[in-house]
């Protein structure tokens, strides 16, 4: 069985994805640009990520809607309803709680209209854990490694 050859051009990309679109102004394409769009985080010229308007899990933050205080719309709406109606549940982000399948359906909800009806959701530590998803898969930390590394020199 042979090896994909992955890494055979100066960026590091693979050859079908490297290869020019059809339009007449290909040549003119930066190498930025083609980086973007290789790697499918380009932006639209309306400003608009290439990414579905509603979705919320699995992006960049980036990417995200984001309201009045600059928090993400989606951890916004989360969190403001963890306060309002679960700050006294005991044991709200015990890891081994929830149940998968309503996390999947708020998940869902999410993402297909940008909000999730939370109020009829009966469980609480079920919409606690939604918010542990969304922070699990996020394509890159919060914080980056330099970040820490200073943050952790600060403790010493």
């Amino acid at each position: 069985m042979r090896r994909p050859n992955l890494c055979s051009n100066s960026i590091g990309v693979a050859d079908e994805a490297y290869k020019p679109t059809n339009s007449a102004n290909s040549k003119d394409e930066g190498r930025l640009s083609l980086v973007r769009r290789v790697l499918g985080g380009s932006k639209k010229k309306d400003g608009h990520s290439s990414l579905s308007k509603s979705k919320q899990f699995g992006v960049p933050i980036s990417d995200l809607q984001l309201s009045n205080n600059s928090v993400p719309k989606v951890i916004y709406r989360i969190c403001t309803y963890i306060e309002t109606n679960g700050l006294k549940t005991e044991g709200l982000f015990k890891l081994n709680g929830g149940n998968q399948v309503l996390i999947e359906n708020l998940k869902s909800q999410f993402n297909a209209n940008g909000d999730a009806d939370l109020e009829s959701c009966a469980d609480m530590v079920s919409v606690a854990l939604l918010l542990m998803v969304w922070l699990k898969e996020l394509p890159q930390p919060l914080l980056s490694n330099q970040t820490v590394a200073d943050l952790v020199s600060l403790m010493h």
